[in-house]
Formats: C-alpha cells, structure tokens, sequence
C-alpha cells in the first residue's frame, strides 16, 4: 500500500505506532505498507482484529477527552440535520412538480470540478427559490446526502446544461478529522486481513 493514505490517517497511525508496537509486537506502519510480508503470519486477523480495536478505544477516549468541541459538533450536526430534512422535503416536492426523476445513486461517475457547488448554512425563500430553479431546469436530481454518526448531511445534484451542487455546510471538526482517519486506518487494516492464511 505504501503511504497510501491522507494526512490526517497518517497522523493517526504515527500517534498508534508505539503502543502497536508494545502491545501486539509489530509495527503499524510496516504492516500498513508491506502486508505480504506478514501473509503467513497465524492469527493475523486476530490480531489486526485487536488492533482496530485498540485504534478504536483510542479515538473514543480522545473525543470524550474534548468536550467544547463535542459539543460544537453535535449543535453544527443537528443544524445540519434539520436542513437537510428540509431541503429533502423541497427538492421532493419540486422534482414531483416538475416531472423530474429524483434518484439516489450508489455512486456517480462525474467531472466533479465542472459542479457549481453551493454550500449552505441555512435553509431560508433565496435557498427555496434556487432549489425551484434547478429542478425546473434539471434532466434529473441525485441524493448524494451522507449520514455521520445520527446527523444526516445532505448533498443535491442537479443534472442540466450545466451542473449544480446544493451542499449542506458541516463545519470542520476534530472529531470529523478523528472519525475519518479512524475509519479510513479500519479499512487499510482490513485490506492487510486478505492477505491473511
């Protein structure tokens, strides 16, 4: 894999490294990078098994360690989530009105610097308005909305001549930077398991 992950992953995996050292005998990052190295190795899924595990009460323990920003999170995360029901209900009724398919996509395959992006913080007449525009004038309208943790995060493309993007705005967390590179380091982790006997 070598070094085939984002930053803040990498952070994370310097952070672990000396206790995946201690505890389990091995380093992370070698694991990471040369996985066909330990291929024969018995009980390797255990022990990555462990090992996420271990990342895992690592990560929960730092963000319980932030209460100021837990908290800003969870307000930003139920702001975002009310918008995005919101808008859901409007971009449903609009693409009923205008006879356009509202569809929700495993995934797209797009130029996605051509997007116009809008990002939102608040759902008010201007927003609607847009809203009304773009599905008037779409070929159709997909759902790319995410859920992080209970928060839904919603996310519109509006397919025509030209492309556009409503984005809810989730403000940058630490918790969001924690939650990531956890999850990204879970399935790297999981990935070195294939190469188990």
């Amino acid at each position: 894999m070598a070094d085939d992950w984002s930053t803040q992953t990498d952070i994370l995996i310097s952070v672990m490294e000396p206790t995946i050292q201690s505890k389990f005998g091995i380093s992370l990052r070698d694991l990471l990078n040369d996985p066909g190295k330990y291929a024969g190795t018995e009980g390797l899924d255990t022990k990555v098994s462990n090992i996420k595990e271990e990342i895992g009460n690592y990560v929960s323990s730092t963000i319980d360690s932030m209460p100021d920003d837990k908290r800003s999170f969870e307000d930003d995360a139920i702001k975002c989530d009310s918008m995005t029901k919101q808008l859901n209900q409007n971009i449903s009724l609009q693409t009923k009105q205008n006879n356009v398919p509202l569809i929700k996509p495993d995934s797209m395959d797009r130029n996605v610097n051509d997007d116009q992006v809008v990002y939102i913080n608040a759902v008010d007449n201007s927003v609607l308005s847009l809203v009304q525009k773009l599905a008037a004038t779409s070929i159709f309208v997909a759902d790319f909305s995410k859920s992080y943790r209970n928060y839904n995060i919603g996310e519109w493309f509006f397919s025509g001549q030209k492309n556009y993007v409503i984005r809810v705005n989730l403000q940058p967390s630490a918790l969001i930077t924690l939650d990531s590179a956890r999850d990204e380091l879970s399935g790297l982790l999981d990935e070195v398991v294939s190469f188990a006997p």
